[in-house]
Protein backbone atom coordinates (compact mmCIF):
# COMPACT_ATOMS: atom_id res chain seq x y z
CA UNK A 1 0.00 0.00 0.00
CA UNK A 2 1.89 3.27 -1.07
CA UNK A 3 1.17 6.39 1.04
CA UNK A 4 -1.70 7.52 -1.81
CA UNK A 5 -3.63 4.87 -0.92
CA UNK A 6 -2.98 4.91 2.93
CA UNK A 7 -6.52 4.25 5.33
CA UNK A 8 -6.94 8.01 6.05
CA UNK A 9 -7.67 6.13 9.48
CA UNK A 10 -4.57 5.56 9.78
CA UNK A 11 -2.15 7.67 11.35
CA UNK A 12 0.06 9.61 9.24
CA UNK A 13 3.65 8.43 9.11
CA UNK A 14 7.35 10.57 8.38
CA UNK A 15 6.56 13.87 6.90
CA UNK A 16 7.89 13.59 3.24
CA UNK A 17 9.12 17.14 2.92
CA UNK A 18 12.29 18.71 4.78
CA UNK A 19 11.95 22.05 6.03
CA UNK A 20 15.79 23.83 6.70
CA UNK A 21 16.29 27.56 7.88
CA UNK A 22 19.80 29.40 8.87
CA UNK A 23 20.05 32.00 11.52
CA UNK A 24 22.76 33.43 13.61
CA UNK A 25 21.92 33.26 17.04
CA UNK A 26 24.60 35.09 19.88
CA UNK A 27 27.51 34.35 17.12
CA UNK A 28 26.27 30.86 16.28
CA UNK A 29 25.13 29.69 12.88
CA UNK A 30 21.97 27.41 14.01
CA UNK A 31 20.88 24.74 11.36
CA UNK A 32 17.51 24.11 11.77
CA UNK A 33 15.74 21.18 10.17
CA UNK A 34 12.11 19.77 10.31
CA UNK A 35 10.84 16.62 8.43
CA UNK A 36 12.45 13.86 6.98
CA UNK A 37 15.97 13.60 6.31
CA UNK A 38 16.69 10.71 3.40
CA UNK A 39 18.32 10.49 0.02
CA UNK A 40 15.46 12.38 -1.50
CA UNK A 41 16.37 15.46 1.23
CA UNK A 42 20.08 15.22 1.88
CA UNK A 43 20.95 17.96 -0.46
CA UNK A 44 18.84 20.46 1.17
CA UNK A 45 20.46 19.86 4.78
CA UNK A 46 23.90 19.17 3.39
CA UNK A 47 24.05 22.77 1.39
CA UNK A 48 22.27 24.71 4.26
CA UNK A 49 25.59 22.90 6.85
CA UNK A 50 27.74 23.81 4.38
CA UNK A 51 26.66 27.54 4.03
CA UNK A 52 26.54 28.07 7.67
CA UNK A 53 30.00 26.62 8.30
CA UNK A 54 31.32 29.05 5.34
CA UNK A 55 30.60 31.81 7.27
CA UNK A 56 33.29 30.51 9.59
CA UNK A 57 31.54 31.05 12.98
CA UNK A 58 33.13 29.69 16.36
CA UNK A 59 29.91 27.59 16.64
CA UNK A 60 27.74 25.35 14.55
CA UNK A 61 24.32 24.13 15.81
CA UNK A 62 22.54 21.69 14.24
CA UNK A 63 19.14 21.21 15.62
CA UNK A 64 17.29 18.31 14.65
CA UNK A 65 14.95 18.07 16.99
CA UNK A 66 12.03 18.93 14.61
CA UNK A 67 13.39 15.97 12.54
CA UNK A 68 10.82 13.03 12.71
CA UNK A 69 12.98 10.42 10.35
CA UNK A 70 16.47 10.10 9.21
CA UNK A 71 18.10 8.08 7.04
CA UNK A 72 21.67 6.46 7.64
CA UNK A 73 22.20 9.62 5.08
CA UNK A 74 21.29 11.84 7.74
CA UNK A 75 24.65 10.45 9.45
CA UNK A 76 26.90 10.85 6.44
CA UNK A 77 25.73 14.73 6.60
CA UNK A 78 26.38 15.37 9.90
CA UNK A 79 30.25 13.56 9.22
CA UNK A 80 30.34 15.55 6.17
CA UNK A 81 30.12 18.89 8.60
CA UNK A 82 32.08 17.75 10.84
CA UNK A 83 35.00 17.63 8.54
CA UNK A 84 34.07 20.78 6.72
CA UNK A 85 34.36 22.39 10.14
CA UNK A 86 37.54 21.39 10.55
CA UNK A 87 39.14 22.98 13.86
CA UNK A 88 38.22 26.14 13.74
CA UNK A 89 34.26 25.42 13.94
CA UNK A 90 33.03 23.97 17.09
CA UNK A 91 29.92 21.77 15.45
CA UNK A 92 26.92 20.55 18.14
CA UNK A 93 23.69 18.66 17.24
CA UNK A 94 21.11 18.52 19.20
CA UNK A 95 18.76 15.74 18.39
CA UNK A 96 15.99 13.95 20.01
CA UNK A 97 13.73 10.33 19.35
CA UNK A 98 14.66 8.63 16.53
CA UNK A 99 17.60 11.14 15.03
CA UNK A 100 18.86 11.00 18.53
CA UNK A 101 18.67 6.86 18.83
CA UNK A 102 20.44 7.04 15.30
CA UNK A 103 23.10 8.82 16.13
CA UNK A 104 23.93 6.73 19.60
CA UNK A 105 22.82 3.49 17.82
CA UNK A 106 25.46 3.91 15.00
CA UNK A 107 28.56 5.02 17.93
CA UNK A 108 28.38 8.89 16.09
CA UNK A 109 27.77 10.50 19.19
CA UNK A 110 31.54 9.82 20.47
CA UNK A 111 32.67 11.38 17.09
CA UNK A 112 30.10 14.69 17.51
CA UNK A 113 29.37 16.89 20.66
CA UNK A 114 25.27 15.43 20.61
CA UNK A 115 22.88 17.15 22.97
CA UNK A 116 19.45 15.89 23.74
CA UNK A 117 17.95 19.07 24.66
CA UNK A 118 17.80 22.34 23.07
CA UNK A 119 19.68 25.01 25.76
CA UNK A 120 17.71 26.99 27.88
CA UNK A 121 18.17 30.77 26.11
CA UNK A 122 16.62 32.13 29.49
CA UNK A 123 13.47 33.11 27.95
CA UNK A 124 11.35 30.37 28.61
Amino acid sequence: MTRRDADPGEPAGPREELAVSVRRFDGAQVVTASGTIDLRTRPQLARAITAAVAERPADVVIDLTDVDFMSSVGLHVLLDARHEAGNRTRLRVIATGRPLRTVTDTGLDEALAVYPARPDNGDG
